[in-house]
């Protein structure tokens, strides 16, 4: 990646392209219509990296920029994007979460009319300092907020309304969130002594399971394989450049992946090609791809990457 200060995210389509974008932007993307595989037709960054109190999209073709929003009272901490809803979630410093409707058009280069729609739906309240950690699953219909005291929701993207409390306030700052895309189970990582906590409940709120870790989680993901015909995991990515899984039906310590030339923080850890390829993204800015010994592709794995400057 760019340089080491380039502290950068992943996204992986399931085709076996990867995005990498810096930190403090969100990637949103349109897919073309009726198009099988499904191919990206426009795509670019939302932004607040520039400490002005604005939020831009910047489209990759043509490269153009938007000012979509301004928040001058307030920070973004945090954002979440769901492709199927047309949704981009806005976590604020004050608690509050700004829902948007963002629809991009699908022939940029011709038309030049990038932001096709950009509207405030609605504003959620329910926590009462930073949200730290947004998630959404479109596949359910439901998205999860976290904030600084430790207090887990979920809420409902067909009506952008409050659905429960998943965990009350406890006081532990929430890292990440995650969502299954095959059974909704909701993964939550929140800092806990010298490591972190990891506990994995099902989106009633029953707990499946919850471990420890003596050091600090910085990344994490989930398989997304068809229930019954694999029993999916969750990858922690660790402070030390570790990769470790655990099974998601019972929380239990499968392996650990790692390359011992990279013992540095995990930054980001995405998956594509049904979840056989890996790839990784360390605060060096490198980037790895691991993937299953009887994978043959069609394609080599592909790295592209996105910047908003």
């Amino acid at each position: 990646l760019p340089s080491s200060d380039w502290s950068g995210r992943l996204v992986a389509f399931s085709e076996g392209t990867c995005f990498a974008f810096p930190s403090n932007t969100c990637f949103i993307y349109k897919y073309g219509e009726g198009v099988r595989p499904r191919n990206l037709c426009s795509y670019g960054l939302v932004t607040w990296r520039h400490n002005d109190g604005i939020l831009r999209l910047r489209l990759h073709e043509p490269k153009l920029w938007w000012d979509l929003a301004s928040y001058h009272t307030y920070n973004v901490v945090t954002t979440a994007y769901c492709v199927s809803f047309d949704l981009l979630f806005i976590g604020l410093s004050c608690g509050i979460i700004l829902t948007y409707r963002i629809q991009l058009s699908e022939f940029v280069a011709i038309s030049l009319q990038g932001v096709k729609d950009f509207a405030l739906l609605k504003t959620l309240y329910a926590h009462d300092t930073a949200v730290r950690a947004l998630a959404v699953c479109g596949n359910f219909a439901v998205a999860a907020s976290g904030c600084d005291m430790g207090k887990i929701c979920i809420w409902d993207l067909n009506r952008l309304s409050y659905v429960r409390t998943l965990v009350p306030g406890n006081r532990r700052e929430v890292q990440f969130i995650c969502i299954s895309r095959t059974s909704c189970d909701v993964a939550i990582v929140a800092y806990s002594g010298y490591g972190s906590n990891v506990t994995l409940k099902t989106i009633n709120g029953l707990e499946i399971g919850s471990i420890d870790t003596d050091i600090v989680v910085t990344a994490i993901a989930m398989t997304s394989i068809s229930e019954g015909t694999a029993v999916n995991c969750v990858f922690l990515g660790m402070q030390n450049g570790v990769i470790r899984i655990f099974d998601m039906w019972t929380m239990k310590f499968v392996r650990d992946i790692v390359d011992y030339r990279f013992l540095e923080p995990v930054v980001s850890i995405s998956f594509s090609n049904r979840c056989t390829r890996l790839f990784v993204n360390f605060s060096s800015g490198r980037v790895l791809c691991w993937q299953g010994e009887n994978l043959q592709p069609k394609r080599p794995p592909s790295l592209s990457i996105i910047s908003d400057m």
